[in-house]
């Protein structure tokens, strides 16, 4: 029983570190303009349009 938790534990450390490094917004990019290519190309495949909202804080 230990060793599951220890693994967990790392399991969802590692995780926890790896996600803090990849989400970086940019900082120069144009929401307005991403959105507007995102619904376009989702309308022209019938596709619904997932919105991930964020900062670099």
């Amino acid at each position: 029983m230990k060793n599951l938790f220890a693994g967990i534990l790392i399991l969802f450390t590692v995780n926890f570190l790896y996600a803090q490094e990849i989400k970086i917004y940019n900082p120069k990019a144009d929401a307005k303009e991403e959105l507007a290519d995102a619904v376009k190309k989702a309308s022209m495949e019938n596709k619904h349009v997932f919105i991930q909202v964020g900062g670099n804080w």
